[in-house]
């Protein structure tokens, strides 16, 4: 049993609840906040499951510039901030930015300088791979590429990460940033990936020649927990992705595989299939499907001495074993 209290925020998301598992699993005591009272149910079952007697649950509802955070915060040794809007507003925005702002950005500079002011040692940010953009081209992503961050999601975390760095606190900062993250309840486009190969119907994805790279969520919240203990992540940004590189066609054909299913990829020219996703108003789609996103994860190698310890066939088994139960 560690003595230290990590807090989770955002503990009944994708990510959060998976956090709060292998944190809870590897003898922490840990504080988790959730928004919302089916957040909290949530939550409190995997407590029950997983018998994880050292979790205390909190429900602050939305997270903002004005969230009181004594209560929470008193004698927490790290934080791993998970909490954000995520990259679809569900309600409609006349301003994305700047609702995005609000949580993603505003609403992380105050933690953190509560935090500050609580005595928190060290402050775990969960970014994003988009801040450096869509599309790694031709060399991988590294810590040291320059951000160019593409959409209203991606441009908040930049902005949250300069504010974190500028408060200039006595606490240590660790920024992560991962690219797509898959695995057990996977929303989002992977869900709809798993939906269309479900059905087995023909995709037009047999031509696909991108390097593309995801993490598994049980390989990011291992890359975090390492990030809570190793003395040598403090002050450091990091990249990190499962260590397979894929293209989109070998993705869907795993995932077929893995569902026992026959999948029919079309030959489809990659030019050919850019213009049709835009002439149906769905570029950004497009831009997950056929570019390149690769990442470079060797300072996590070579400082933390972290490795991936689950495979990408391993993930996504489990991944669609959840998702067709």
């Amino acid at each position: 049993m560690s003595n230290k209290i990590i807090l989770v925020t955002g503990a009944s998301g994708f990510i959060g609840q998976e956090l709060v598992k292998t944190l809870g699993q590897n003898g922490y005591e840990v504080r988790a906040t959730v928004r919302s009272e089916s957040a909290l149910r949530s939550v409190s079952q995997l407590k029950k499951q997983l018998q994880l007697d050292e979790l205390t649950i909190y429900n602050l509802g939305e997270l903002s510039a004005e969230t009181s955070w004594d209560k929470v915060i008193q004698g927490v040794d790290t934080i791993v901030h998970c909490a954000a809007r995520a990259h679809i507003l569900r309600e409609t925005s006349d301003n994305p930015l700047e609702t995005f702002r609000q949580v993603n950005c505003q609403a992380t500079e105050h933690l953190a300088k509560e935090a500050n002011r609580l005595g928190v040692k060290r402050f775990i940010f969960i970014s994003s791979i988009g801040v450096l953009g869509n599309a790694s081209h031709a060399n991988p992503f590294n810590e040291n590429s320059q951000p160019n961050p593409q959409v209203p999601y991606a441009q908040a975390k930049w902005e949250a990460e300069q504010r974190l760095k500028q408060l200039a606190t006595s606490m240590d900062l660790v920024i992560i940033r991962p690219p797509l993250v898959y695995g057990p309840g996977v929303k989002g486009n992977f869900e709809k990936l798993l939906n269309l190969v479900n059905k087995g119907l023909p995709l037009p994805f047999g031509k696909v020649k991108n390097r593309r790279q995801f993490i598994g969520v049980a390989n990011l919240t291992d890359f975090i927990a390492r990030c809570v203990e190793d003395p040598k992540a403090a002050n450091q940004l990091f990249l990190v992705a499962d260590r397979e590189v894929v293209t989109t066609t070998q993705l869907l054909q795993q995932l077929a595989k893995a569902m026992g299913k026959k999948t029919v990829l079309l030959p489809i020219p990659h030019n050919l299939l850019e213009w049709g996703f835009r002439r149906i108003g769905k570029a950004k789609l497009a831009e997950q499907l056929l570019n390149n996103l690769e990442i470079n994860s060797d300072k996590a190698k070579t400082l933390l001495a972290w490795e991936p310890p689950y495979t990408m066939k391993e993930q996504l088994q489990q991944m669609v074993d959840y998702h067709i139960k």
